[in-house]
């Protein structure tokens, strides 16, 4: 057999196997994947036409122009909700003979880097077929393609980079702990194990890359990619409504019977603080976090079906959660918490924030209308907040309160100041714009931040 006939043979030979994945099925609906199974097949194929082969390997390269070959079919692997990540269970017999099969046979097709492709192109082709005799340099020969290159293990570089949200910070070293292991290892089936244990702990799909996400309109979840990255650790002087919320959301994760939560309060006092540190707090325990909407209220059902089979913990935001006399959503939303014939799945808790107490406006000319039975409809509006089992009422901090705050918050972010300089700095920020609250001490202290470091910029700049 003449090298080209070899290099036929191999690239047919794996594009088979990938086509024979009985685990890991899902990878073949990648795009990246779909372009390299097509480029081996045209490679090994006795009448492939030239054209064919420089579209195709152009086009996988087009793909994975962003990241690595090997690092993209891993993500596929780790992210896709294969039968192994469904599975997340120990697994003996056929089904552990599957899923190592697979793994060998995807070991493989992750190590192709450009080089290697191109030997078999090479090989395959004469120069003749890229027009090699036109002119010297032609940039159709093989030997002027772009090449990709396949992972090198090292550790990433430390920048300046904005910080990032906890929950997003440990499912991606949890990810790229376990690409190393891959990129290590010649045996791929040795890792099942590994593999299955990253699936229990991390989960798969798009909630094994995502811990917040938002509903959008048409009722379809979207991942945010750049979560608050706020803990409950930079939130001060809440410690009472901290735990509450906390004590509720444990017993949740739990699988005891939680309440859902309505977190009231003036604005600014870290409500909705508190409900987005939580995924930073328990995303390694399956909790993750969906806000949505109160007009997006329409898609509940669906949603918390969908919710309902899948193994993690989701906290339902709705974030300034209230009604004015002309709109019924809050009809619906009373049945979505309790009175509905379908009961919420136990997986599903609902915690809003609002400013108003009793969620719907009222007014003085309700209470004299003339509606027969004014109260009962009174009743009928203020009974939603008692849909909620945990209100959790937010105070404006007072002076003292508001002076405590914005020391922690200094001294979390290294400012040194004398404490009475400090003191009239914050006084005399209130003074001139917000009142007091949690999120007029973060204002104060971002901006005392900011006129440091541009003093400093501005002092090293005349010193040079």
């Amino acid at each position: 057999m003449n090298q080209a006939e070899e290099a036929r043979r191999e690239c047919r030979m794996l594009a088979l196997a990938c086509r024979g994945l009985s685990v890991f099925t899902d990878l073949a609906e990648d795009g990246a994947v779909r372009a390299m199974l097509a480029l081996l097949t045209a490679v090994g194929a006795q009448a492939s036409e030239p054209e064919t082969v420089y579209g195709l390997y152009h086009e996988v390269y087009r793909l994975t122009a962003d990241k690595t070959w090997d690092s993209h079919v891993l993500d596929l692997i780790l992210l896709g909700e294969n039968r192994l990540a469904r599975a997340r269970s120990t697994l003996a017999g056929r089904a552990r003979e599957d899923a190592a099969r697979d793994l060998r046979i995807l070991r493989e097709l992750a190590s192709l880097d450009g080089e290697k492709i191109l030997s078999f192109v090479t090989a395959c082709f004469e120069d003749g077929a890229w027009g090699g005799g036109v002119r010297a340099g032609n940039f159709l020969a093989p030997r002027h393609w772009p090449r990709w290159r396949l992972t090198a293990v090292a550790l990433a570089a430390e920048g300046d980079a904005a910080p990032e949200a906890p929950a997003q910070v440990w499912l991606r070293a949890k990810r790229e702990a376990l690409k190393t292991l891959f990129y290590r290892s010649r045996d791929w089936s040795a890792l099942i194990e590994a593999l299955l244990d990253y699936y229990r702990e991390a989960g798969c799909g798009v909630f094994a890359d995502f811990a917040v996400f938002r509903l959008l309109e048409n009722g379809a979840l979207e991942g945010v990619e750049n979560p608050d990255p706020v803990t409950i650790d930079r939130l001060f002087c809440q410690e009472r409504e901290q735990n509450i919320v906390l004590r509720n959301t444990e017993i949740f994760l739990r699988g005891l019977a939680a309440s859902n939560v309505i977190l009231y309060g003036n604005r600014g006092t870290g409500k909705s603080s508190l409900v987005k540190a939580l995924p930073n707090a328990y995303a390694a325990r399956g909790l993750r976090l969906i806000q949505m909407k109160k007009t997006e209220i329409r898609h509940f059902t669906a949603l918390t079906r969908m919710l309902a089979a899948l193994p993690y913990k989701f906290v339902l935001y709705i974030d300034d959660l209230s009604f004015d006399e002309t709109e019924q959503d809050y009809k619906e939303m009373k049945m979505l918490l309790e009175g509905g014939v379908e009961a919420r799945p136990p997986n599903v808790l609902v915690y809003a924030t609002s400013n108003r107490k009793n969620l719907i406006r009222e007014t003085f000319s309700e209470r004299r209308g003339d509606e027969v039975h004014v109260r009962d409809n009174m009743e009928e509006k203020l009974s939603l907040a008692d849909r909620f089992g945990i209100t959790v009422t937010f105070l404006a901090p007072d002076q003292d309160t508001f002076l405590a705050i914005v020391a922690g918050l200094a001294e979390r972010e290294g400012i040194r100041l004398p404490e009475a300089e400090l003191r009239r700095q914050a006084l005399l920020w209130v003074q001139r714009h917000n009142a007091r609250s949690g999120r007029s001490a973060r204002q104060f202290i971002d901006d005392l931040r900011g006129g440091i470091a541009l003093s400093r910029e501005i002092k090293d700049g005349d010193n040079k």
